[in-house]
C-alpha cells in the first residue's frame, strides 16, 4: 500500500503530465515558435536564461522527443547510438535552413527533418513528407 506522501506525489505528476499535454496539444506549435523555443539554448549555455527560457526549451525538448516517439520507424529510422540531442539539432538546422515552411505545425517539420536526416531504408523520400498549416 502507498504512503499518503508517495501517493500525492504520483497523483500531482500524472495530473502535470495531462495539463501539459493538453496545454502542448492546444498550443499549435509551429515551426517559428519551435525554432524561438530551441534557440534558449544558447542563452541556457551562457548561463543568462531565465526560468521562462528554461520552460521554454524544455518544452520543445519533450516536443521532439514524443513526436521521434510517436512516429519512430514509421516515418525516420535513425542510426543506433544516436540521441535526442542530435535529434534537436537535425531540427534546428532543419527549421534555419527552412524558413519558408516554418508556418506548418512543428510536429510535422520534426518529422520532414528527421525523414530527411534519417530515412527509412525500405521506402523512397519522397512518400515521407507531410504538408500542414498552422490555422491562424
Amino acid at each position: 500500500m502507498y504512503q499518503r506522501g508517495e501517493y500525492m506525489k504520483k497523483v500531482l505528476l500524472i495530473t502535470t503530465v495531462l495539463l501539459l499535454a493538453s496545454w502542448v496539444s492546444n498550443a499549435q506549435i509551429d515551426g517559428d515558435k519551435l525554432l524561438k523555443n530551441l534557440e534558449k539554448s544558447d542563452l541556457i549555455d551562457r548561463g543568462t536564461a531565465t526560468k521562462s527560457d528554461e520552460w521554454d526549451y524544455a518544452l520543445a525538448f519533450g516536443y521532439i522527443r514524443g513526436v521521434m516517439d510517436s512516429f519512430l520507424y514509421r516515418k525516420f529510422s535513425p542510426p543506433e547510438n544516436s540521441s535526442t540531442i542530435e535529434a534537436i539539432e537535425i531540427v534546428e538546422k532543419y527549421l534555419k535552413k527552412n524558413p519558408e515552411n516554418r508556418d506548418i505545425l512543428g510536429c510535422v517539420l520534426i518529422v520532414n527533418a528527421l525523414s530527411e536526416a534519417w530515412p527509412m531504408k525500405d521506402r523512397p523520400k519522397e512518400n515521407l513528407t507531410l504538408e500542414l498549416k498552422v490555422r491562424k
